[in-house]
């Protein structure tokens, strides 16, 4: 949502000693133990062998030595099969102030789709790492939220969500085993709640691209299809001129997320004024913000085979009512203005997503857009059918 000023969070990294692999368990639940989070179900979540981070981490030392999984991903792999083995899903949450409404959601309706990966042709195996649309703005302790590299696209495990450090920082199912003693839909509930006090210039696209080009090695399985799911109530700010998150950048305005909307979208055929107006149509567009088809659409598209890779976006919607832009606090050269939520349903609104919806739209049948306003419980299953098509 638009951007607040709020306490800072000193973040820290714990790094966790890795667990025995699931080869040497003599369980018949190997991987690491998971007792269920406390706010869903009254009993705690445990993971092990990986990493945690814990969700108060904003400016801490970026984890790079993530316990690999349970297949080294790092060393030159085969070409991969006609068809894949399974599916690594991703899920991108914006942690931004206001966003608990829709965590919640998410976290009570994913279960809608675990219910279809347990269906997988050949029997389920399936990953299911969260991250959050926190980046940072490129310097350290400029704001009350925003600072150095944010959660920098690594996946997490918040740490009420286990009851000791031995965790993996994503849940994994091969047929009939996976590494959660437990709901797995209790671990993901707690996981896809990430709380509400990340920088809110979001920038969900950057997260997932940082998520799948480093920030966690092994997560990928080069045999495994891919599914990324974003759920956002701003559109996407990822900004290729970091300046642009500065308060000292006065170029682009009153330090608002609006600038994010004036710098990277075009209007009617033009860049949005710095004023109250209406826009029939809004485009991706002007240079500030990464492109969306070169870094983004490009780039997931070459991690696969054709057919690997789909797409959900959870966000408001672009159209059909035109955007409203509305001018808010201050005059003059402060006057500020914020654009108008395209979408409402009681504490849960989205302004809309131009870049979300276009990057969404270039998957074609593989790529799916849904208001963030609604249930997402038949978005999900929708979802899953088009993960299915790729086995």
């Amino acid at each position: 949502m638009a951007y607040r000023r709020r306490p800072y969070l000193a973040g820290s990294a714990a790094l966790v000693t890795a667990a025995a692999l699931l080869g040497a368990c003599t369980e018949a639940n190997p991987g690491f133990n998971a007792r269920r989070d406390s706010t869903s179900s009254g009993a705690d979540v445990t993971i092990d062998a990986g990493v945690i981070l814990d969700d108060a981490r904003r400016d801490g030392p970026e984890v790079t030595d993530a316990v690999p999984p349970l297949a080294d991903t790092t060393v030159d792999q085969p070409p991969p099969p006609a068809k894949p083995v399974g599916v690594d899903v991703l899920v991108v949450v914006d942690n931004s102030p206001g966003m608990e409404g829709e965590q919640a959601r998410l976290a009570n309706d994913i279960k809608n789709l675990l219910e279809q990966l347990d269906k997988l042709p050949g029997g389920p195996s399936y990953r299911i790492g969260v991250v959050t649309t926190d980046m940072g703005i490129g310097q350290p302790n400029i704001t009350s939220s925003c600072g150095l590299a944010g959660d920098a696209g690594h996946l997490f495990i918040r740490s009420q969500c286990v009851s000791r450090p031995q965790g993996v920082n994503y849940i994994e199912v091969r047929g009939n085993n996976d590494n959660v003693q437990g709901s797995r839909t209790d671990a993901l509930d707690c996981m896809l709640r990430p709380g509400a006090s990340g920088c809110g210039f979001e920038q969900p696209l950057e997260a997932m691209y940082a998520a799948l080009s480093g920030a966690n090695p092994g997560f990928l399985r080069p045999d495994a299809a891919l599914a990324v799911i974003i759920l956002a109530n701003e559109d996407d700010c990822s900004a290729a001129d970091k300046s642009l998150y500065l308060p000292s950048s006065t170029q682009f305005g009153p330090y608002r997320s609006f600038r994010c909307f004036e710098f990277g979208v075009i209007c009617d055929g033009s860049k949005p004024a710095r004023a109250a107006a209406k826009y029939q149509s809004c485009v991706p567009g002007q240079s500030t913000l990464h492109p969306i088809k070169a870094r983004y659409v490009d780039f997931l598209s070459k991690l696969k085979p054709a057919g690997w890779v789909s797409v959900l976006v959870l966000a408001g919607p672009n159209g059909p009512q035109p955007i409203q832009v509305n001018a808010e606090g201050g005059s003059g050269n402060t006057q500020s203005y914020d654009v108008a939520a395209s979408c409402q349903s009681g504490t849960l609104s989205g302004t809309p997503a131009i870049r979300l919806q276009s990057f969404s739209d270039a998957f074609g049948p593989l790529g799916d857009f849904a208001s963030i306003c609604q249930s997402y419980g038949n978005v999900l299953r929708t979802f899953a059918t088009r993960i299915q098509s790729a086995f």
